[in-house]
Order: C-alpha cells, then structure tokens, then sequence
C-alpha cells in the first residue's frame, strides 16, 4: 500500500440529477484511492450513501440542499448550496477539492481565497461547449483540469493546465455470476436522472417490450433510476427496479443491455464486453449522439436514435438475440478506452497532483 498523505480532500458532485453515471464515476475514483489519504469526502445533493455497498471509515458521505435543475454554462452553475458546501469544506479542513463536471466559479472563489486548490474532472463537452468553456476561461478558476477519454475524438486544443486522461479501469468480480437461469437475461438502464429524454426513452422500450415480453424465454430487468414516469408493463418475465448497488453483478448476468449513450454506461459496457442496443440521450453539454454513432461503427451494438419507431428496436433486438451475432460483436470489445497508453490515468494524475 502506498504511503498515506495527510490530507482531506472532497468531491462535488452538483447538478447531476441524480445518475447513476455521475455518482459511479466519482465512487470508482475514491475506492481506489481512499486509502492513500486522511479523509475523503463526498458532497452531493442526493443521499447516494443509501445507494451503495461501499464504506469505509475514512469516507465521509454529505448531503447537500438540493436545487431545481438548471441549464449550466459548459458547466458553470449558480449554486444555492455553494455557500452550504464552502462552510462544509471549511469546517473539515479541507485542502483541495475535485468537481465532476459541473462547478460554481463563485465557490471556486471562495476556496481559494482560503487557499483550498480546485480540480476540474470533467467528462468530455460536446464541441461548442468545450470551446464556450475556452472561452469563458473557466479553466483559470481551477488548479487543473482533467477531461476523461472518449469513444470519439474530443477537442484537443487544450490549455496549459488542462489534460486528456483515460478513466478508471475497475476490476471485475466474475464470482458475482449467479443465475443459472436458461432465458435471455436483457438489462434496462435509464439514464438522465428524471429529465425528459428518459421519457422519451422509457416510452420506446416500453413499447418495445410489450410484444417482446410475449416470448417467455426473453426476461428483461429494467433499472429506472430517478425517472418520474411509471411503467404500464407487467409480467412474470420482467422485473422493475429503481436502483441496485450491485450494477456490476446485473453487467456480469445479462447477454446484452438496452440503454443510453452516457459516459459511464458506455465505458462499463466496453469494460464487461457487453454489447448493447443505444438509444442516446438529448443532452445540451454531452454529445450522447456521437458516442452511440461510434458505438455502432466499432462493432460494439446498435444505435437506435429515439426519434426512429419502436419497431427499428425490435429488429435491432433479434440481431443481438441471434447467437453467432452476439458472439461475433463481444469479440469485437478487444480495443477499449483504456487501450490507450499514451494518456495517463484518472488515479495517476489525481495521485501526481497531491503527493
């Protein structure tokens, strides 16, 4: 084990909405981390602690007020818990703070003034954000900005403290296998926290699995997360979940996945060899649409855009049932986001940083 540097540091998680790819990312880093320091802590405005297996006794959870979801500036939000998180941060001596994603210049002045660093981690901005982020020079409020890997090119006209990185490479459980169950096992995820493409999404798949739940040797789980809308579909071969702690033993027992085209979905697909049906999300800062393009291209599923028929679904869903297919696209998993050697790592830069 390395050396334990004697320093709090803390995460930020705000204007998320609640996803579950925003609260992994930053749970992935610390259980890899956590060790190495004094107290970590992570800031949210959601009870995430209710939504994990994972504890440690120097890993500190603190909720938040929440807000009312706001459209963000390439991420620059006006907090109203910005003052709530400065006193939290003060208050446990803090030395340096990591924001994912979304930040609030305003706080990012008030920590600084008490000398606590900030950190941008930052998953990739779709292109005019990224260059409104440049423009706006927000990467001057924070000591460095760490801007995650992607599926596609991301903009590489960086400034001097910023940085591409590869994400974290999780370590896989396959012990985890339990089901023996004969039937195609097909896993639902609902991205986007409650926002409206979720609907949008929810109500494709639900169409979509009226008739395919007919067949009884197909069992579909669907992990709905914060979305509001309820599901009129019933029957013994289909299960509804709002969360799970366990995301990676439902990866290890499903044959394929439906979902959107987040970040971190689409990273733990490639990271399970799973290949999947992608529906991308309407994001305003994530270019969902792209990364599902090049899902595709990459032999990896399907895009399916939410705008085509239910039915474009369907005929995408026996292409991946179809056995010879489905073997012939998880050998095509071989090249992965981690493959890149000439990056460095998430875990690597944030250790660098705070030696």
């Amino acid at each position: 084990m390395e050396h334990r540097i004697n320093k709090k540091i803390a995460f930020v998680s705000l204007g998320s909405g609640g996803t579950m790819g925003h609260f992994s990312f930053i749970q992935n880093i610390v259980k890899k981390i956590h060790n190495n320091f004094k107290e970590i802590l992570i800031i949210s405005e959601y009870d995430y602690k209710d939504h994990t297996n994972f504890r440690s006794n120097n890993v500190k959870w603190l909720k938040v007020t929440s807000r009312k979801h706001q459209k963000s500036i390439s991420g620059n939000l006006d907090h109203k818990s910005s003052n709530e998180i400065y006193q939290l941060l003060k208050k446990e001596n803090v030395s340096d703070t990591f924001f994912s994603t979304f930040f609030d210049t305003n706080l990012i002045k008030m920590l600084d003034a008490k000398k606590i660093n900030s950190y941008l981690l930052s998953y990739p901005l779709r292109d005019n954000f990224f260059e409104l982020f440049i423009l706006k020079k927000f990467n001057k409020y924070f000591k460095k900005v760490f801007i995650l890997s992607d599926l596609h090119n991301i903009h590489t006209d960086l400034k001097n403290n910023m940085m591409v990185v590869n994400p974290v490479q999780k370590e896989i459980n396959y012990n985890l296998k339990i089901s023996s169950n004969s039937k195609k096992k097909i896993l639902i995820l609902v991205g986007g926290g409650g926002r409206p493409s979720s609907e949008k999404f929810l109500n494709m798949v639900e169409k979509s699995i009226f008739e395919l739940s007919k067949n009884k040797n197909i069992y579909f789980k669907i992990i709905t997360g914060f979305s509001n809308k309820k599901l009129s579909i019933s029957g013994p071969n289909i299960e509804i979940i709002n969360w799970t702690k366990n995301i990676e033993k439902e990866y290890i027992n499903c044959d394929f996945v439906i979902s959107e085209a987040g970040y971190n979905t689409i990273l733990e697909l490639i990271l399970f060899k799973k290949p999947a049906i992608i529906i991308p999300g309407a994001r305003r800062m994530d270019n969902q649409e792209l990364r599902a393009i090049e899902f595709e291209k990459r032999g990896m599923g399907y895009c399916v855009l939410p705008e085509e028929n239910y039915t474009s679904l369907n005929e995408k869903f026996f292409k991946l049932l179809d056995k010879q297919d489905l073997t012939k696209k998880i050998k095509s998993f071989s090249k992965h986001l981690n493959s890149d050697n000439t990056k460095k790592g998430i875990i690597e830069v944030i250790m660098d940083e705070l030696k």
